[in-house]
């Protein structure tokens, strides 16, 4: 990632991370520089779905870097001719509103959960017709570039790694809310090897069919985000944790779901990686069982068939209720 800091008068390189600021923000990103509820300056932008744009950003008031994600759903707003105040159609406007009113009491209840696998959300801000999430910016890189550069890991590593993730999960469960969108690309891990879970949207945005673009993730997202006509809840993520402990194990991304559905090749994590105890390959598999009904019924079921060897662990390790 890049920084975010002020800079001098005339000056257009970051001396910090070489960011050409002359060059600007793709369009329909607002520009860096515009400022939000008179604290936040926005900087270069980081990334954009169908439904969220995010930028880094700089809080003015306690001169620290933050993140900054705006509420910028692409098939139904445009930017207006201010460049910053969103313009929705007429026939867009109840769609866009039950998008916008879903997304601000997502981020309202993720606000009020304590975890350091979180980024801490700072304050939501109503303005320009839109909704932006503030939150605490840590200096990261995605899981799997974290991951390409490791290898494989160790089950005692990827447990330590990981369990922090797994009683957030439980947490957002919950307060009945799923993530969708689990995967490598959506887990950071700063110099301590401190995971924290990111990319937080809704689930038509993780659907395939709807009326946004689809963001899916090949050999994460679950069978069921492939068709709209099935449902998704807290077995979704299940799935992809199921997912995301084997690509840390073995090395590899999972076969995708859309393949599995055809024919299911995916070999057990013990059959590739004899260390990994037999407890633990067997509740991968059962969370990344095709069929929904059979995988785990919630978080801290597949919790505990994971540390099911070792009582100390599952006691230390036990997610929050």
């Amino acid at each position: 990632m890049g920084c975010m800091k002020p800079l001098d008068p005339g000056v257009m390189v970051c001396p910090s991370c070489s960011h050409d600021n002359s060059i600007g923000n793709p369009p329909g990103a607002l520009a860096a520089g515009t400022v939000l509820g008179d604290r936040y300056l926005v900087g270069k932008m980081e990334r954009q779905s169908g439904l969220i744009t995010a930028y880094l950003g700089w809080d003015t008031k306690k001169n620290s870097r933050v993140c900054i994600e705006e509420f910028m759903p692409a098939p139904f707003a445009r930017r207006g001719e201010d460049g910053v105040t969103l313009q929705v159609s007429p026939e867009h406007q109840p769609r866009y509103k039950t998008l916008l009113s879903d997304m601000a009491d997502r981020w309202k209840r993720l606000a009020g959960i304590t975890s350091k696998a979180l980024p801490r959300i700072r304050e939501l801000i109503q303005l320009h017709n839109t909704v932006y999430c503030i939150t605490d910016y840590h200096q990261a890189v995605p899981l799997e570039a974290y991951l390409e550069q490791r290898g494989a890991l160790e089950w005692g590593e990827t447990k330590t790694l990981m369990m922090p993730v797994f009683s957030l999960v439980s947490q957002i469960h919950n307060l009945g809310l799923v993530h969708c969108g689990i995967s490598p690309d959506n887990i950071t891990v700063d110099d301590r090897a401190q995971l924290r879970l990111t990319g937080f949207a809704l689930p038509e945005l993780r659907t395939a069919g709807t009326d946004l673009p689809p963001e899916l993730y090949a050999g994460y997202s679950a069978p069921e985000q492939y068709s709209k006509s099935q449902w998704q809840g807290e077995w979704t993520d299940i799935y992809a944790l199921g997912a995301i402990l084997y690509r840390i194990l073995v090395g590899q991304d999972p076969v995708a779901a859309a393949r599995r559905t055809k024919l299911d090749p995916l070999l057990a994590v013990a059959a590739q990686k004899p260390a990994v105890p037999a407890n633990v390959s067997e509740a991968i598999l059962r969370a990344m069982e095709v069929d929904k009904k059979r995988r785990f019924v919630s978080v801290d079921q597949f919790t505990a068939a994971l540390l099911e060897e070792t009582a100390s662990n599952t006691a230390v390790f036990r997610p929050a209720q």
